[in-house]
């Protein structure tokens, strides 16, 4: 599983639209995963979106997915959810 997370501390710079974006338009199997709370743009996305996929997690370990996306908040990151990526 590769884990892409985008992070910025100014709110507003397209975190999320970036992220939905990029998780629709991979191939294989896809996860979200919404740390912006409580903004959550993303799983509102994710609820009102009729296709399968991008799939939408609460876990930084979903099983059988091949690209995790991560949508942060504009506070500062929590470290942990920047070492898990392979791409930030």
């Amino acid at each position: 599983m590769k884990t892409i997370v985008v992070t910025s501390l100014k709110g507003g710079s397209g975190k999320s639209t970036i992220i939905v974006n990029l998780a629709v338009l991979a191939r294989g199997t896809v996860a979200l995963v919404d740390t912006d709370y409580p903004q959550g743009s993303d799983s509102h996305w994710c609820n009102a979106r009729k296709a399968e996929t991008p799939v939408f997690v609460d876990s930084f370990t979903p099983e059988d997915i091949d690209y995790l996306f991560v949508d942060t908040s504009p506070k500062s990151p929590d470290p942990e959810v920047i070492a898990c990526a392979d791409l930030s």
